[in-house]
Order: C-alpha cells, then structure tokens, then sequence
C-alpha cells in the first residue's frame, strides 16, 4: 500500500478495526457503542508517527534518502488513530517525543496509539522497519477479517 491513505475513509475504518484487535491482544475489554460515539464527538484524527514535515536525519531512521521516506511515510504503518488535542500536540514531534511527551501518545485513549508509545521507548526509536512491520500487521489483519 504506496499509495497515500491518510484522507482515504477506508483508512480510518481499518485503523477501527485494528484498534479492536489491539484491545483485544492487550486483554482490554472491546470498544463499547457509547465510547466510540465519545470519541468521534471528541474528533478521532489520523496522525503520522514519522511526521510529514521532517525533524531528524534520515540515515538514522533507516531511509536511503527523501523520496524513500516521503514513499514511506504515506504509508498504512505511519498512520495512527489520535483524538484531536493529540494530534494538535503532535506535530512536528519525533515518535519518541510522542511516546515520552504529556498530552501525546501516552495520554490517548487508543490503545494501539499507546502500544506505538511504548514500542517507540523500548526501542529508542520509531524507524523504517517499525513502518513496515507496522504496514504488514493491518494488511495480516484485513485478510483475515474481509478474506479474498
């Protein structure tokens, strides 16, 4: 998935799902009717967790160079469910400073927008192959739930 998928309604409903599925893996209850109402009413944005607008050297993320990442950060693994205030917070910031910083990742009611979090901290950093592991993991997860 090369394409850009941030604007794509799909895009959202999949993140959905997933945040579902990563409820479920993280022995959490599933996400209630009301909660999810609360949520849309509270706005539920995309966030890229490697930002559009570059703060850091792309040799140390894994990138070979700006094309590579600009392909890459469009990409389904980048893309991040976030209440508004989040995202509003998020910008411009590294994945760690998303994972470490109050009013970010941490604080979000999403779990899988926490599991980034904390992959971000236990790994030092949030780099091309956290993209693409990222990107395979809802694709695994569509398969299985809208099989071919």
């Amino acid at each position: 998935m090369s394409f850009v998928v941030e604007s794509n309604e799909g895009t959202r409903h999949i993140l959905v799902e997933h945040e579902e599925v990563a409820r479920l893996g993280a022995g959490s209850a599933p996400m209630l009717l009301a909660e999810l109402r609360g949520l849309r009413a509270a706005g539920i944005t995309i966030d890229y967790v490697l930002p559009e607008e570059r703060t850091f050297a792309l040799k140390g993320r894994g990138f070979a160079d700006r094309d590579e990442y600009e392909e890459q950060n469009h990409r389904l693994g980048n893309l991040t469910l976030v209440e508004e205030r989040i995202n509003s917070a998020a910008q411009k910031k590294t994945p760690e400073q998303k994972a470490s910083a109050d009013d970010v990742y941490k604080d979000s009611k999403l779990v899988a927008t926490r599991q980034i979090g904390v992959a971000s901290q236990a790994n030092n950093k949030f780099d091309r192959d956290a993209v693409e592991a990222r990107t395979q993991e809802p694709i695994d997860f569509c398969l299985k739930r809208w099989p071919p």
